[in-house]
C-alpha cells in the first residue's frame, strides 16, 4: 500500500533540489512508485510566481530526464511559496498549504545553520507530530562539536525516529550490497577475517578538481568532504558482522572499534598544476596560503576480534588519474580481491593456481537500477531508516577524525594533477 504524503522542500531553487531531488521524485512518479495523490510544496527565498518556478524546473531539472512523457502531470503536483526562514508568518502560510492527516516529509536542502530556526518555527505550529519526518542534508557541521550542537538542537523538536540524515552514498546499490552480498554468501564472507586477510584498502578517486566550489572546499577539504562520512559508512558496511539485525547499531560499534589515529599514519596533500589543471592554490576562491588537503590517506585498524591486526587504509583525492571507487583487499597468501563500486560495479579475484596468480572477474554492471536519491527518498516515504545515519554513529565518526582535523603540525605533500602516485606513498 503506497503512502499518501505532502513533501515540503526548503531550498527548492538550489542546485541539489533542481539537479537531484526533483528529477528523483519525477522518476519515482514516472515508475508509479508514489501515491497518486501526493503533493510537493516547494519553498525558496526567491520571490517567484508558480509559473516562474515551473519554468525554472523546465530549464534546470527536465534536462536530467530521459523520459519526459509524464513531466507536465508531475508539475501539476507542485506548488511554490517564497519563504523567509526567520519569519513565523511565512511558516503559517506553509501549514495552510499542507493537508491535515497526511504524512508530511520536510526536506532541508539548505545550509545547516538554518536547520534550527526551521525546526523551531515548524514546532511552533505543531508541525512536529508523529506523522512528520524531516530529512537533513550533509554536512551536519564541520566538526564533532558542530555536529553535536546540530543534533542536540534538532532533538529539542523532533524524535530520533523522525530524523533522516541523508548520505547519498548509502543510496548506491553497490554500497548497500557490501553488507547484503556477504550476508547472502556466507561461504565467501568466511574468508574475510584476520586469519586470511592482511589488508583492507578503500579508495575514492576523482578526476575533478574543486571547480566552482573553491570557497566551500577550502573550508572543508577531503577529510571532511569524503572520508569522515561516505568512506567510513562504506567501510562499516563491508566490515560489520553479517548477523547484525540492527545495521545502525552495528555501524556505531564498528566506528567505536577503530584504533586512535597515529599522526604518522596520515598523509595530506594538494594537487599541483599539470596538463589543463591549475594547482589547487591557484583555483578560484582558494586562499594562496591554504593548508586544506585535496588528498588524504589514513592507516588504521579495528579492535573487533574478527579483524584484529588487519591493516585498514582509507584514501581519497581530487584531480586523480581516474574516477573510481573501490576496495582492494589483500590476502596473506598474496592473493587479492577487488570490489569496484563505481563506475563499473564488479568483483575481481587474484587467486593462486599452480604457483601462479590468475585473475577472475564477476561483472555486475546492471546493479544500479535506481539512482541513489530516488532510492533514499522512497525510503523516507516508506519510513525505512536503515540507510540513514543515526545520531550516535555520526558523532562517533566525527570523534574518530577530530584529532586529525585539529592537528596543524603536519607536512603538506604535493602531487601532480591527474596522477595517482600519492596514493601509494608510505
Amino acid at each position: 500500500m503506497k503512502t499518501n504524503f505532502d513533501f515540503l522542500l526548503f531550498g527548492a531553487t538550489g542546485d541539489l533540489a533542481l539537479r537531484k531531488l526533483f528529477p528523483s521524485l519525477y522518476e519515482a512518479f514516472l515508475n508509479d512508485l508514489l501515491h497518486e495523490d501526493f503533493k510537493i510544496l516547494a519553498t525558496g527565498r526567491s520571490k517567484l510566481s508558480l509559473e516562474e518556478f515551473k519554468q525554472k524546473l523546465n530549464d534546470k531539472s527536465k534536462i536530467h530526464l530521459k523520459d519526459t512523457t509524464k513531466w507536465n502531470d508531475f508539475l501539476e503536483k507542485i506548488s511554490y511559496e517564497s519563504v523567509d526562514i526567520n519569519n513565523l508568518e511565512d511558516f503559517k502560510k506553509l501549514k495552510n498549504n499542507l493537508r491535515d492527516g497526511k504524512d508530511t516529509i520536510i526536506y532541508f536542502s539548505i545550509s545547516p545553520e538554518f536547520f534550527i530556526t526551521c525546526c523551531k518555527n515548524l514546532s511552533e505550529l505543531n508541525m512536529n507530530k508523529d506523522n512528520v519526518r524531516i530529512v537533513l542534508e550533509k554536512p551536519l557541521g564541520m566538526s564533532l562539536n558542530e555536529c553535536r550542537a546540530i543534533n542536540e538542537s534538532v532533538a529539542k523538536y523532533y524524535k530520533e525516529e523522525q530524523i533522516y540524515r541523508i548520505d547519498h552514498y548509502l543510496g548506491k546499490s553497490m554500497v548497500k550490497e557490501l553488507f547484503e552480498f556477504r550476508k547472502q554468501n556466507p561461504h565467501f564472507n568466511a574468508l574475510l577475517n584476520k586469519d586470511y586477510v592482511k589488508s583492507i584498502n578503500l579508495y575514492v578517486l576523482e578526476r575533478l578538481g574543486v571547480e566552482s566550489r573553491g570557497e566551500f572546499y577550502d573550508s572543508c577539504g577531503a577529510l571532511r568532504d569524503m572520508l569522515q562520512n561516505h568512506m567510513l559508512q562504506m567501510l562499516a558496511l563491508f566490515m560489520i558482522d553479517i548477523n547484525s539485525t540492527n545495521i545502525r547499531k552495528a555501524k556505531l560499534e564498528f566506528f567505536n572499534s577503530l584504533e586512535k589515529i597515529d599522526f604518522k599514519n596520515v598523509i595530506k596533500a594538494q594537487y599541483e598544476a599539470n596538463e589543463d589543471s591549475l594547482s589547487y592554490l591557484d583555483e578560484l576562491n582558494v586562499a594562496k596560503d591554504s593548508r586544506t588537503e585535496t588528498f588524504v590517506s589514513i592507516k588504521t585498524s579495528s579492535n573487533q576480534e574478527n579483524y584484529k591486526g588487519v591493516l585498514i587504509k582509507l584514501a581519497t583525492g581530487k584531480r586523480m588519474a581516474e574516477n573510481k571507487v573501490y576496495f582492494d583487499i589483500g590476502f596473506k597468501n598474496g592473493g587479492k580481491m577487488y570490489i569496484e563500486i563505481q563506475p563499473k560495479p564488479k568483483i575481481k579475484f587474484l587467486l593462486k593456481i599452480a604457483e601462479e596468480f590468475k585473475e577472475f572477474e564477476i561483472g555486475i554492471c546492471d546493479i544500479e537500477k535506481m539512482p541513489p536519491y530516488e532510492r533514499l527518498l522512497l525510503n523516507v516515504i516508506n519510513k525505512d531508516l536503515s540507510s540513514f545515519n543515526e545520531k550516535d554513529e555520526l558523532e562517533s565518526a566525527w570523534k574518530w577524525v577530530q584529532d586529525v582535523i585539529d592537528n596543524d603540525d603536519f607536512t603538506m605533500h604535493k602531487y601532480k594533477a591527474y596522477t595517482n602516485e600519492i596514493i601509494f606513498k608510505d
